[in-house]
């Protein structure tokens, strides 16, 4: 099945660090980080409430039976980054366009 599909199906999407929690926004799939280096990439996310972040197991439960989808405005700007307009674009050169600060 392919990646996007899984997303899309998934209740919940959990990563280390992957950029794959914006993909997983944009899809509608709400995202949890573990690991620092996701705290530090989604920092602002987090500080909202939009994407979870756990430093333990247990946080990790927690945060996944609490998960709630994003903020519907935030989610329609992040599926703006995967846009057709962003067709065939690096990853790098979508978020070019785009400050620290937006994320």
């Amino acid at each position: 099945m392919p990646l996007y599909a899984l997303m899309r199906a998934a209740d919940v999407h959990v990563t280390g660090f992957s950029t794959c929690a914006l993909e997983s926004l944009a899809l509608g799939t709400p995202t949890v980080v573990f690991h620092e280096n996701g705290r530090a990439a989604f920092g602002k996310l987090i500080d909202q409430g939009v994407i979870g972040f756990a430093d333990s197991a247990d946080d990790l439960l927690s945060a996944i039976a609490n998960c709630e989808l994003a903020p519907r405005s935030l989610s329609a700007s992040v599926r703006g980054w995967f846009a057709d307009s962003n067709a065939g674009k690096s990853v790098a050169q979508v978020f070019a366009g785009h400050s620290h600060g937006d994320l």
